[in-house]
């Protein structure tokens, strides 16, 4: 146990054993050189978790801890350093890097959950030194740099922001990956070798993209990869991607899709596009970047950012009794037959 507002400075496993956390845990590092270590659902803040056990066994597990680092880039010592062997078990947790230039290395392939790049400015880095970890979801929220091979079931590139992936590997994304700017904010995505292409792959799943300044970017797989009618293709230098947005498309604007209002509840409005300096006007007279609505209606919003550009969109809450889904009359089918049914339904947060 740490105990309620208790600050630990240094908080070092150098022993063989398990320990549990039993508290949140508020430190300036975490240093993990032999054992296990349980933090047990709780919330973990500090500036840096360092792994480096030479022939030690250590083992780390989350559960559905939240962890917060806050430390910056030094080199050797950044917010996630793991040099040696880690037995590492993700669970349903969340890490969040904080700082601007936060890292996150491992020297051996690591399984994270849910991992977030949360400041605004600047560049932070994900990087293995050989192997292929992987991550459940990545999101940045600022630049970012992958450094290494990974398969990713979600990737998430915020608008206004430029990516480099790694020249010399692949990415694997297994369902979704969002590379979506705007008319103020377009995205950069290149490699980290001028002149030599990095890879993604997916047999599968789905790109959100548009507003793209793209160079030096080879797409394999099965699906088709669409980098949306606004996106440039810099010198003719990519392969795999078709500039240009696929029949279905829609643009969901900065909202998203109408949501409907469940009875006795509430709809959470967010217009972050994660830039610095953007402020925000609602039609409710709210200045925030995200608002809480009960009742139906249309909603609008005017995002401003510091170059004068400025982004509008509105989105439609439904009362539950509009929700309908338009599948088709009764039909009769014959053996072998078959028959597509769509509820014709483009809504926030559905599920079938």
């Amino acid at each position: 146990r740490t105990g309620a507002n208790c600050d630990v400075t240094y908080f070092s496993i150098k022993c063989s054993g398990n320990y549990l956390l039993q508290d949140s845990l508020k430190a300036y590092t975490v240093e993990h050189i032999h054992g296990t270590f349980n933090s047990n659902g709780q919330a973990v803040n500090a500036e840096h978790y360092s792994a480096f056990g030479s022939l030690n066994p250590i083992r780390l597990i989350l559960g559905g801890s939240y962890w917060t680092l806050t430390g910056r880039d030094y080199g050797y010592q950044t917010a996630w350093a793991v040099y040696d062997t880690l037995q590492f078990q993700a669970d349903s947790s969340v890490i969040e890097f904080t700082h601007p230039t936060a890292r996150l290395y491992t020297q051996e392939p690591l399984h994270f959950n849910n991992v977030l790049f949360s400041a605004v400015e600047q560049t932070s880095k994900v990087e293995t030194f050989r192997g292929t970890g992987s991550f459940n979801r990545l999101e940045f929220r600022k630049s970012g740099i992958i450094a290494g091979q990974y398969v990713i079931d979600s990737l998430i590139f915020a608008p206004g922001k430029s990516y480099q992936l790694d020249a010399t590997k692949q990415q694997e994304i297994r369902e979704y990956f969002q590379v979506i700017g705007n008319n103020c904010l377009s995205i950069e995505l290149s490699s980290t070798v001028p002149g030599q292409k990095s890879k993604v792959l997916m047999n599968g799943g789905t790109i959100k993209a548009d507003f793209i300044q793209m160079r030096d970017q080879l797409a394999q797989g099965s699906i088709g990869f669409y980098a949306g009618v606004h996106s440039t293709d810099i010198g003719g230098s990519n392969t795999g991607w078709i500039f240009d947005s696929p029949e279905d498309y829609v643009d969901e604007g900065i909202l998203g899709d109408d949501v409907v209002l469940c009875k006795n509840a509430q709809v959470d409005l967010d217009a972050r596009t994660y830039s610095p300096g953007e402020t925000f006007r609602w039609s409710t007279g709210s200045a925030d970047p995200m608002i809480s609505v009960n009742l139906p209606g249309i909603y609008w919003v005017d995002v401003s950012y510091t170059d004068n550009c400025r982004l509008r969109d509105s989105i439609t809450v439904l009362e539950s009794a509009d929700f309908v889904a338009n599948l088709p009359a009764d039909t009769v089918l014959c053996e072998g037959d078959t028959l597509l049914l769509d509820a014709g339904l483009s809504l926030l947060g559905l599920t079938y």
